[in-house]
């Protein structure tokens, strides 16, 4: 396998309502959100950023914790986007690629931006890059590990790695390796279609990645990421570096952070 990975990649932390250097393509915006299935002012807000097309798909959400989240999620891409462009939230025309992944279609001064969202139980997130390929992925952590889904999607290396944490800290370390795979395979639009045993990271000192040559990638051609937004949550980004540049990550709430939450934290 060959290695490589985020080392000491920059990490910055913005405050709420601060508008990040993302000019530079070499920095990527993370920003999150509590998802407040409960807030009704919040979901309004965000629902009126919505396009037709978008309030429609909310609508056929069969429960109303899916509505909110995804109306929660859409609205954050959507002022994310716009702290990048001088362009207001509600005019960003977003549209779904063949294999269903969402991208800004309109504006023109729009088109090199690239965004990667994921939500969960409480948490949203949205990842914003200059021209380069993103993705990004949030989980809520369960106290106990599903070590059936490490035996069926973990290298060896990883499943090693995760018995070797004591019982009350492989859950937590279970989600940091599964938010890595999962960011990876959304920056290389292929989901769950792609070959995860195929990838594994050492969470020591990194996340660093090496790839099985099978994978027909090379890991130095990626920057990853892993964070703690909260302490609920694990999220992951991954961004590409096929120029070589190092990358940066900054990290901003959308509104307040919950009580013990920090985006800066990558362990």
């Amino acid at each position: 396998m060959g290695d490589g990975g985020a080392g000491g990649a920059p990490h910055l932390v913005f405050p709420h309502g601060s508008r990040a250097p993302t000019a530079d393509d070499t920095v990527v915006a993370v920003g999150f959100a509590v998802e407040p299935p409960e807030d009704d002012d919040t979901y309004a807000a965000a629902e009126g950023l919505l396009s037709e097309e978008e309030r429609a798909r909310a609508r056929r959400f069969r429960f109303d914790v899916d509505r909110r989240r995804f109306t929660v999620a859409r609205g954050l891409v959507r002022r994310m986007l716009s702290r990048q462009v001088d362009v207001a939230p509600a005019d960003w025309r977003i549209e779904a690629d063949a294999q269903g992944r969402p991208f800004v279609a309109a504006p023109a001064d729009g088109g090199n931006l690239r965004f990667s969202a994921s939500h969960t139980e409480g948490l949203v997130l949205c990842a914003v890059a200059v021209g380069r390929a993103i993705g990004a992925d949030v989980e809520r952590v369960r106290e106990r590990a599903p070590l059936e889904v490490a035996g069926r999607f973990f290298a060896p290396s990883e499943v090693a790695a995760l018995d070797a944490f004591p019982p009350g800290e492989q859950g937590d370390a279970f989600f940091r390796f599964w938010t890595l795979k999962e960011s990876y395979a959304k920056a290389r639009g292929l989901g769950l279609s792609l070959p995860l045993r195929q990838l594994a990271f050492d969470l020591d000192g990194g996340p660093r990645a090496a790839f099985d040559p099978a994978l027909g990638d090379d890991p130095a051609a990626w920057r990853f990421f892993s964070l703690r937004p909260t302490p609920r949550h694990r999220a992951a980004i991954c961004a590409g570096r096929h120029d070589g540049a190092d990358v940066a990550l900054v990290t901003s709430w959308d509104g307040l952070a919950p009580h013990g939450g920090g985006a800066s934290d990558q362990r």
